[in-house]
């Protein structure tokens, strides 16, 4: 009987107990698949990381090295436009220097030719005496010491008569206003105000179209002009030296630059017949030498 109720309470109580709390099942295959595949996703990350890491590494390298070849190239434009800046520094006092022994080459030709004219004049001071008017009596020739002889009491001179020569004829020198405006026109080619220099050229040789300076100064514009790259106009001008100023030492040099301009211009025979023109008719100058070398040059393209 006891052991009947043992039982029966034993059953009473499993009905009324609560059930113990099992934790939760988490099925993560959904996120990361089996422990194979979860590992493998894994590496696959760091590797992408890595490749990306390393392609960020190169293009800063490239970057810099980009950055030091701009450094580079920018010191090297430096260098070159003060090399160019100096070179046309030299060139401007290269052209001061020819222009200036140019001149006075012709001062010193001008003063050649007018010192004999003044050794011949200068006896004429001596009083000019009476000669014979009458060519049929011939007049025996007298010694040095022998007194003067006379014909119808008009005394005849033994001495030979001096004829005066008259002065030549020369360029009349500079005045102080024609050498001021042709060095302040020449000043402004100097700095490369080549604007203002053809203005105050052009002025120049309108006020002394003959002076002592307008072949130089007509040469220089020429000059001015083709380095503003007016091309025709620079022609015209190297022209006019030639034909306005034929026996001035410019015209080589105008001849020279004349060709210079052609082969610019692509225009080769003019330009062959200009440096030809130099070579044959003004072989001991400066521009025939310049004009030899530059016919080589062609010559050696062809």
């Amino acid at each position: 009987m006891k052991k009947c109720l043992l039982l029966l309470t034993i059953v009473c109580g499993s009905v009324y107990a609560e059930p113990e709390t099992l934790p939760p099942i988490i099925d993560n295959s959904s996120y990361y698949g089996d422990g194979n595949s979860n590992t493998a996703g894994g590496v696959n990350a760091v590797n992408s990381a890595n490749t990306s890491a390393n392609g960020i590494y190169q293009l800063l390298g490239q970057i810099e090295q980009l950055q030091k070849e701009v450094r580079q190239l920018s010191g090297t434009v430096e260098e070159q436009a003060h090399d160019l800046a100096e070179l046309k520094k030299r060139q401007t006092t290269m052209y001061e220097d020819i222009d200036q022994r140019v001149q006075a080459i012709e001062d010193a030709k001008k003063a050649a030719e007018a010192a004999p004219t003044a050794i011949v004049a200068e006896p004429a001071a001596t009083a000019p005496t009476i000669p014979d008017v009458t060519p049929a009596v011939a007049v025996p020739p007298v010694s040095t010491v022998a007194p003067p002889a006379t014909v119808d009491n008009t005394t005849i001179s033994t001495s030979p008569a001096i004829v005066a020569t008259p002065p030549a004829t020369e360029t009349p020198a500079a005045t102080s206003d024609e050498k001021a405006q042709y060095q302040k026109a020449y000043a402004n080619l100097q700095v490369g105000h080549y604007s203002e220099g053809i203005t105050a050229l052009n002025t120049f040789l309108g006020n002394f179209p003959n002076g002592k300076y307008a072949a130089n100064a007509q040469y220089w514009l020429g000059e001015a002009y083709k380095a503003s790259q007016n091309v025709d106009a620079s022609r015209d001008a190297f022209n006019k030296v030639i034909s306005q100023y034929p026996n001035s030492p410019k015209v080589p040099d105008a001849l020279f630059k004349l060709g210079v301009l052609e082969i610019d211009q692509n225009n080769l025979p003019k330009a062959r017949e200009y440096l030809n023109h130099v070579s044959t008719g003004y072989p001991n100058t400066t521009a025939a030498q310049l004009a030899a070398k530059k016919l080589s040059v062609l010559n050696g393209g062809l």
